[in-house]
């Protein structure tokens, strides 16, 4: 079911252009046009990607790269699984070892 109009085509409410986002997430694939009423297997498909990656704090790459994951979180692109946060005493440092899903929209298996 179509819950959000990203763009609607000539001011119809019948057909939507689906290009760059879905349902407030990110659409990966080819620019297709739905109409309302369209069967489910016509619309975008929901992907959860898990993912999983341990961040050193004393590289400054691993925290940007940390800060985006967590950006993405926040802003309902992707949901936190685990978070582990340890002291190394060796390094003086904090590590990070982190699990998310990274969720978005993709193609209808029916064009695939």
């Amino acid at each position: 079911m179509i819950t959000s109009k990203p763009n609607v085509i000539d001011g119809s409410d019948k057909v939507i252009k689906i290009e760059g986002r879905y349902n407030g997430l990110p659409y990966r694939g080819p620019l297709i046009y739905l109409k309302e009423d369209d069967p489910v297997e016509k619309q975008p498909v929901l992907h959860r990607d898990l993912k999983v990656a341990r961040f050193d704090t004393s590289n400054e790459e691993d925290i940007k790269k940390y800060m985006e994951i967590c950006q993405s979180i926040t802003d309902g692109t992707a949901q936190l699984s685990m978070e582990k946060i340890e002291y190394v005493p060796e390094k003086a440092n904090w590590v990070i070892l982190l699990r998310w899903i990274e969720l978005w929209y993709g193609e209808p298996e029916i064009y695939e």
